[in-house]
């Protein structure tokens, strides 16, 4: 993916976790300039290619900074962001 912007995608969105879902949801935030993510202790981290990156994701998503990533929070089996509660998340 030499030269590819890496971005990550947040979908399947709901306000609550209760939330009974009779659709796809709402769209959540595209953070662009991904650089990896790793997943440990059941946490994934997500690192990006330059400070503006990063400072424009934690501010999209309030994830806390951990070292020089932000570590996304991880509800039951959704990613909670301070826009709600995503079911999906993908690389693109």
């Amino acid at each position: 993916m030499k030269g590819t912007l890496v971005k990550l995608r947040l979908y399947h969105g709901r306000n609550t976790p209760e939330q009974e879902m009779d659709d796809w949801g709402f769209e959540g935030a595209t953070l662009f300039g991904v650089d990896g993510i790793i997943w440990t202790y059941g946490v994934p981290r997500v690192f990006f290619i330059n400070d503006d990156y990063f400072n424009i994701a934690k501010e999209v998503t309030e994830w806390d900074e951990i070292a020089d990533g932000l570590e996304m929070r991880v509800y039951e089996d959704l990613i909670k962001t301070k826009e709600g509660y995503f079911g999906d998340w993908e690389l693109i």
